[in-house]
């Protein structure tokens, strides 16, 4: 695939596969309801849930008391590779501009 060559068979919600954890989002929103859970994750997960907020989960961002506007610094794209390439950054990358989130 060319640096210019742009995915278009894809719906918005590939893209954010790519750029976001959903499932770690998707676990904040489960556990927002219950108040134990909640207290737990925030004490014993803490750095993942500033993790998630950097990437522009709005329910981290909420239980981090900040709002969306407030968005931290985004993670490097290292980071992003690790977490979602197993480390290849050049494949993260080009994914997500074919994407159109690059």
């Amino acid at each position: 695939m060319g640096d210019a060559q742009k995915i278009v068979e894809i719906v918005g919600t590939e893209h954010r596969d790519v750029v976001f954890d959903w499932l770690g989002h998707g676990v904040l929103c489960v556990v927002d309801g219950r108040p134990h859970w909640k207290a737990f994750v925030l004490e014993a997960h803490a750095a993942d849930v500033e993790t998630l907020a950097a990437m522009g989960s709005w329910m981290a961002l909420r239980w981090l008391g900040q709002d969306k506007g407030d968005t931290p610094e985004r993670p490097s794209d290292s980071f992003m590779a690790e977490r979602f390439f197993l480390g290849d950054v050049e494949t993260f990358r080009r994914l997500r501009a074919a994407y159109a989130g690059g």
